[in-house]
């Protein structure tokens, strides 16, 4: 499953209704999630019996704010 999150400090970023629409052409289940704490809350109550795994993809920026509020959740 595909979650997409809006980068509001990234200019560049692409609209999450594009990326919606893009997955869904392709058939790949796609939401869009308010921010980076409700994705993560999103996949951790999804059901699985197979380990979960997350590919952040998109921008340093992106992985950098996922990384530190992991830590931060550790300390």
């Amino acid at each position: 499953k595909l979650i997409e999150i809006k980068i509001t400090e990234e200019i560049n970023a692409q609209e999450p209704e594009t990326i919606v629409y893009t997955a869904n052409k392709l058939q790949i289940s796609c939401v869009i999630a308010s921010s980076m704490e409700n994705a993560l809350h999103y996949i951790k109550k999804e059901e699985s019996i197979f380990p979960k795994r997350i590919l952040i993809t998109g921008s340093l920026y992106l992985v950098g704010q996922f990384l530190k509020l992991n830590l931060s959740r550790l300390s």
